[in-house]
């Protein structure tokens, strides 16, 4: 399962061996430089007036030395390497989970989610945690290898002194551990607060212009500096502890050297013997060299304590979204149909928005729902693509919504809310999310004169990154990518708010003449084209009437007064 350590690692199985057999070889040959640097200094040493080593020796020793050093150099490379591509293929790896878990995540689940946090998990977990990964792994190699290494080379040197130099390691390791409670507090609550900056940071910029308008604009950026400035004490916090005890961890280094280098003179000044030989200069400097990195990679264990316990804070949060979903198989392939909905029933919370609700359509009918504010018009929409739970039925030629999958779905129904949703990319992608020929469509939805002021036409880049439309130009090419693939089921969500109404009618005449294919279910508050739709439902507190416009006109009192009202602003 993804949301285990374990599964990143036997994906990618062949670069952790590769980068294990690097570590060993690295700290291996690490290690043992520290007993060839002591041949060296014993190499150029006098006893009784002559050499110990002939020339042509301490060439060989120099010579010894100087390939080891490079092997040191080389394994070091190897490792650091395919660590570092081990970390970017998991995070590579974690990364495609995780966006595939949210674009297979249900509406009522999404609509759960607060977004700040969610952006938090999907960039900032991600990294940490995948951080965490590297960093452990490394130290993995360059201190538990170089640790048993380490230790077998003092061993050979003197059992006494080793164990006296190990008795100030699990002082450092005893702070590390008591420290992780702390640093899992105050890191969980730096994270938490930094979701929080998300939410602020989006709002503030997305109601910049709402700000400035009303003047407080500068409240609400002190507000947000202030929070800026909690979050700053908070990853202070969290990485004091974190961060700030090396000094601690090198006062007992220099204990612990200060032994060794007593108990190491002793040794040389009375020849004390081990199982190479005899204490010298270049042993009491390999035996020095090897306890100082002894201490060192002590610290360093003590940090990776640390740093794990921070990863994996942040893995904790990202394991609920590291999920595999099924890979979804089309199955079932509809033909052009007739829509049924019989007893149609949604509920939001304690409140039901639509109470056993039956029509039918076919296709090349155009339905017009209305109703007034809160009625329950745009919860239809949502309804009929079945992303939301319903109770009753919805059937697209004789088959349940609810029984085909995501995959299916989008083959069948296509949906236009609110929002167009565009996308920071070309209009050619924005409606065929390829580079499909799309100037049919955009006829359609009377877009075509408005190209002609556009230099790169189909190829426009519109959004963020692009040219700035309008509304009524964004809304039409959300309406273009609605009508596209001429669906069975085509929903428009007040696809004309933004448009004039000699625009709305040249589009609503195209639909009727070029998608006699497609059921068209249009919601709108604007009514003066109804008149022009197959079948108009009503909706008004839970209850409906259903019908022709003339028919509606006469037996509905709301549709009456919105009609009336309507076209009496339209008269005025």
């Amino acid at each position: 399962m993804p949301n285990k350590v374990s599964y990143y690692i036997k994906k990618e199985w062949k670069v952790v061996i590769i980068a294990t057999i690097f570590g060993i070889f690295f700290n291996l040959s690490d290690s043992f430089s520290a007993i060839a640097l002591g041949k060296v200094i014993d190499s150029v040493g006098l006893e009784d007036g002559s050499a110990v080593y002939t020339l042509k020796e301490i060439y060989k020793i120099l010579l010894f030395y100087f390939g080891l050093m490079m092997v040191v150099n080389v394994t070091r490379f190897g490792k650091r390497f395919f660590v570092r591509l081990f970390s970017h293929k998991v995070e590579k790896r974690m990364r495609r989970v995780l966006y595939n878990h949210l674009m297979h995540m249900s509406i009522t689940d999404f609509d759960k989610e607060d977004m700040g946090n969610l952006m938090a998990r999907c960039i900032g977990d991600v990294t940490i945690t995948t951080d965490g990964f590297r960093k452990a792994m490394m130290e993995i190699y360059d201190t538990g290898l170089r640790l048993t290494f380490i230790l077998v080379f003092l061993g050979n040197y003197s059992i006494k002194m080793t164990l006296l130099t190990l008795a100030f390691c699990p002082l450092i390791l005893i702070v590390a551990f008591g420290l992780k409670r702390l640093i899992h507090k105050y890191s969980s609550d730096a994270r938490a607060y930094a979701s929080y900056i998300n939410n602020s940071t989006y709002d503030l910029i997305d109601n910049s212009i709402l700000y400035r308008t009303y003047g407080s604009i500068d409240l609400e950026t002190k507000i947000y500096y202030d929070e800026l400035n909690t979050l700053r004490k908070k990853e202070i916090r969290a990485n004091l502890f974190e961060n700030s005890l090396e000094p601690v961890y090198r006062m007992f280094i220099l204990t612990g050297l200060l032994v060794v280098m007593y108990f190491g003179a002793q040794n040389i000044i009375n020849k004390t013997p081990y199982n190479g030989g005899v204490w010298t200069v270049g042993v009491f400097t390999a035996f020095l060299t090897l306890s100082l990195e002894l201490f060192k990679k002590t610290c360093r264990a003590s940090i990776l304590i640390n740093m794990v316990e921070k990863a994996s804070i942040s893995f904790d949060r990202l394991k609920p979204y590291l999920v595999i979903d099924e890979e979804l198989k089309i199955t079932n392939k509809l033909t052009k149909g007739d829509l049924k909905v019989e007893n149609l029933t949604v509920t939001l919370g304690d409140k039901t928005l639509i109470n056993n609700l039956t029509f039918d359509a076919h296709k090349g009918q155009i339905i017009g729902i209305t109703g007034r504010v809160g009625s329950g018009k745009s919860t239809l929409g949502l309804a009929l693509t079945a992303l939301y739970p319903y109770k009753g039925s919805i059937k697209l030629n004789g088959v349940e919504l609810n029984t085909l999958n995501n995959k299916e779905k989008a083959l069948e129904i296509s949906y236009m809310g609110h929002n167009p949703y565009l996308m920071s990319d070309s209009i050619r992608h924005n409606i065929a999310f390829s580079d499909n020929d799309v100037r049919e469509v955009l006829d359609d939805v009377a877009f075509t004169k408005d190209l002609s002021y556009m230099d790169n036409k189909y190829d426009t880049l519109i959004g963020n990154n692009g040219v700035k439309i309008s509304g009524g130009q964004g809304q039409r090419v959300g309406l273009a990518r609605a009508l596209y693939n001429k669906n069975n089921l085509i929903i428009l969500d007040d696809p004309f708010s933004a448009s004039d109404i000699y625009t709305e009618e040249e589009i609503i005449n195209n639909i009727k003449s070029k998608y006699k294919d497609s059921i068209i279910i249009l919601m709108s508050h604007r009514l003066r084209i109804f008149p022009l739709v197959d079948k108009v439902i009503c909706l008004d507190k839970g209850s409906y009437v259903v019908g022709s416009h003339d028919y509606l006109y006469e037996k509905s009192e709301v549709y009456h007064q919105i009609f009336d009202q309507q076209r009496g602003d339209n008269r005025g």
